[in-house]
């Protein structure tokens, strides 16, 4: 982090020096903002997360983080005869969900490679903050948001 500032500062300072002082012109004094907030570059966060209580065989959440704030995640619910992979993405306070349900075709043990997953069923629709659809959903829908809420934050501090 000093390397980092040390850098900026000598860079900076070359750039004051190298300019040209010999001009008779007045000049105003453009003098430079830096915020140190932007001399660092953000970087997005990813955590996983696993889920409690939803599946013998586990839950797990891949969560992505921007600036501290949730963006996006992958939820994968394993079941002993198929998966539910759940992708919800953060748009205000809006959530647009994307649910896909698939059967293993050899049993759960089998499974390798996403070539041993028969897609059933996909799922689109959009959930408020709380978790509560918007519009028409579809009955089938894996309604996990309040077990979802309880294990993955939604800020990061």
């Amino acid at each position: 982090m000093k390397v980092l500032i040390v850098i900026v500062l000598v860079g900076i300072i070359c750039t004051y020096c190298s300019s040209d002082t010999n001009s008779t012109s007045e000049k105003k004094d453009d003098s430079i903002e830096l915020s140190y907030a932007k001399l660092i570059p953000v970087r997005d966060t990813i955590i996983e997360y696993s889920i409690e209580g939803i599946s013998a065989e586990g839950a797990t959440v891949k969560a992505k983080y921007f600036r501290g704030k949730i963006v996006e995640c992958a939820i994968h619910i394993f079941g002993e005869t198929g998966q539910i992979r759940i992708q919800y993405t953060f748009q205000d306070r809006r959530i647009n969900v994307v649910e896909k349900q698939y059967t293993y075709k050899d049993g759960i043990l089998n499974i390798k490679t996403d070539e041993d997953l028969k897609l059933n069923k996909e799922i689109s629709y959009i959930v408020d903050a709380n978790g509560i659809p918007v519009g028409k959903v579809d009955s089938d829908r894996t309604d996990i948001f309040t077990e979802f809420k309880k294990a993955v934050p939604l800020e990061i501090k």
